[in-house]
């Protein structure tokens, strides 16, 4: 072999193998890959959104994590603004409805990821910080879902069963309303007068 071959080889090895940002893409596409097939295997009708739907105004809006209908003590609460920000929300039955987090949401090879401003100290204490965007083809119109990549799909792989729907649902959060591009400023300044506690959050 030349030393020519020689060079060429190395920098080809070094290019797909030493690269961080080459290794980083490919492990965060594969990612939501990785947890969409397992998803699948365990409720077969779930899909993944489609790419021309995952735009910052298609998917912007207000999720929860407590399934329709389901009583609760407790709820956490996502607000996916279309200006690219978001409030991080939560409420039990002995704490007041309270922003516990914000910052800025970005997407990043077909997973949301959350970027805290760290304004607040527990900030960064959320179960998940990045999401799958999901729903479930049931013939019926069915709500976007984002199903957390840390905590809540740990919680799916240890507790779901096969064609397990409902475990699907109670381990994401379900959009109950949408963000239209200019109407949602006004909900927004609304939600920060009335849910921003600093002094409750320690």
């Amino acid at each position: 072999m030349t030393m020519g071959r020689v060079i060429l080889l190395f920098a080809f090895c070094s290019t797909i193998g030493l690269s961080p940002n080459l290794r980083g893409h490919t492990v965060k596409r594969n990612q939501a890959s990785r947890i969409f097939s397992y998803v699948k295997s365990h409720v077969p009708n779930a899909c993944r959104v489609p790419n021309e739907s995952l735009g910052i105004d298609k998917v912007a809006g207000h999720y929860t994590d407590l399934p329709p209908g389901m009583p609760s003590l407790g709820f956490d609460d996502l607000y996916l603004f279309p200006d690219e920000t978001y409030f991080y929300i939560e409420w039990t039955d002995v704490f007041p409805t309270t922003i516990t987090d914000k910052g800025t949401w970005a997407f990043n090879d077909d997973l949301i990821e959350l970027h805290s401003d760290k304004s607040l100290p527990n900030g960064e204490s959320r179960r998940n910080d990045k999401y799958l965007p999901l729903y479930i083809d049931n013939n019926e119109t069915s709500p976007m879902l984002l199903l957390g990549t840390g905590g809540d799909f740990s919680y799916f792989k240890k507790n779901a069963k096969t064609n397990d729907e409902f475990m699907l649902i109670l381990c994401t959060y379900n959009r109950k309303e949408d963000f239209g591009s200019s109407e949602f400023k006004q909900s927004k300044r609304e939600i920060y007068e009335k849910f921003w506690r600093p002094q409750r959050v320690r």
